[in-house]
């Protein structure tokens, strides 16, 4: 088994990770209010703050149901949502109304900003929180992280062909309190912007719906704490000898070791998709 050690306690690179809103036009789209923050396509991710009422865009309590932010401010996805029409010619020939499936690739991808661009052969954790909100009737497999060298604008609201860094295997379904999903990755180099969303090459769906109740077809994540830490830089092609070096070399500092997900297309082929299991150094 190969260790890969990250630095406790490390910087987080992230750029406002809590959030903090900046500007109150009314005009702008929830997200953009916090400054570093932006859509990486045509949807429009939501921005919660602290409130001691229930509001559209209060925290505990919101439009999309309740969850604590811990003092501060977090966002909001539609990672998912499984829209219908109703299909007019079903519908008058069995009297009834009939739905067909609509559109079915609306989603929402949040998008931050690093404080510093990443170096090239380094180790790089990253993590962040996420919670699905009551009002979800669908949960995800596939929540992840893209990190790109320049700021993503896509003009349609349909999902990011893109593989992401860091990607969570496991359809995250906890209503209550909040799922870490973190993993490791090797810069190629210039990444700037980092985008959070569902990606599709790792989606799958789960229908939470319950019949006496209306189905809002959603899967929507409340999406917190982002951190981006460095860890060292590995100057020759990575393989299985060089990553326990590596581990070898930082085990004199107290570290925590973590597992790792080597991104699809990265300049390391020779390991791409290995996955390496948690563990904790005592």
């Amino acid at each position: 088994m190969i260790l890969v050690p990250a630095i406790v306690g490390a910087q987080n690179l992230v750029t406002n990770a809590t959030m903090e809103q900046t500007s109150w036009a009314a005009f702008r789209p929830g997200i953009e209010k916090a400054q570093g923050w932006s859509n990486s396509n045509g949807g429009t991710a939501d921005l919660f703050k602290p409130s001691r009422y229930a509001r559209k865009d209060g925290i505990p309590q919101n439009y999309m149901g309740t969850q604590d932010g811990g003092g501060g401010n977090y966002a909001g996805i539609i990672a998912y949502y499984g829209d219908q029409s109703i299909d007019p010619v079903r519908s008058v020939r069995n009297g009834v109304f009939a739905n067909e499936i609509g559109y079915g690739r609306y989603t929402e991808y949040l998008q931050g900003e690093l404080s510093e661009p990443l170096v090239k052969g380094r180790l790089y954790t990253f993590s962040f929180q996420v919670s699905l909100a009551e009002e979800s009737d669908r949960a995800v497999r596939g929540l992840g992280a893209y990190f790109s060298t320049e700021k993503l604008n896509m003009r349609g609201n349909s999902f990011l062909q893109l593989s992401p860094q860091v990607v969570s295997k496991e359809v995250i379904t906890d209503m209550n309190g909040w799922t870490e999903i973190r993993g490791m990755f090797i810069a190629e180099g210039g990444e700037r912007y980092f985008s959070i969303g569902a990606f599709p090459e790792h989606l799958t769906v789960a229908d939470l719906s319950d019949p006496n109740r209306n189905d809002s077809r959603k899967a929507y994540y409340y999406v917190a704490r982002p951190s981006l830490t460095a860890g060292p830089v590995l100057n020759e092609p990575v393989t299985q000898r060089s990553i326990s070096t590596a581990a070898e070399t930082f085990d004199k500092q107290g570290l925590v070791y973590l597992g790792i997900n080597f991104a699809t297309g990265s300049a390391y082929e020779s390991v791409k998709n290995r996955r390496i299991e948690l563990y904790r150094v005592e």
